[in-house]
Order: structure tokens, then C-alpha cells, then sequence
């Protein structure tokens, strides 16, 4: 697949250390669609996350 073929995508993450140990989340999809579709959702989700 050539560069210019690609999809745009937007994405965020959240991310942290505990312990020494680095926690990753991210949600990444194409700009020209699903991203706003469904951002809302993956922050609610993000909003649980608990690292113990």
C-alpha cells in the first residue's frame, strides 16, 4: 500500500506508571468516520480504567 493510499486516523491515549511497569491504553480508528463515532464511548471506557 502506497502512503497516499492510506486512511487518515486519529487516536488518544492514556497512559501511566505504577510499580516500574508502564500501562497503556489507546484507541486509534479513520478520521473520516468511526474516531468521532465512537470516541465517546472509548473515554467512558477510559474513565473506568483502575490500575492497582
Amino acid at each position: 500500500m502506497r502512503q497516499e493510499d492510506e486512511v487518515e486516523r486519529h487516536g488518544e491515549a492514556l497512559a501511566t506508571i505504577r510499580d516500574k511497569r508502564l500501562y497503556w491504553m489507546s484507541y486509534e480508528a479513520p478520521s473520516i468516520y468511526y474516531y468521532t463515532r465512537d470516541l465517546e464511548s472509548w473515554r467512558r471506557l477510559a474513565a473506568t480504567a483502575r490500575f492497582r
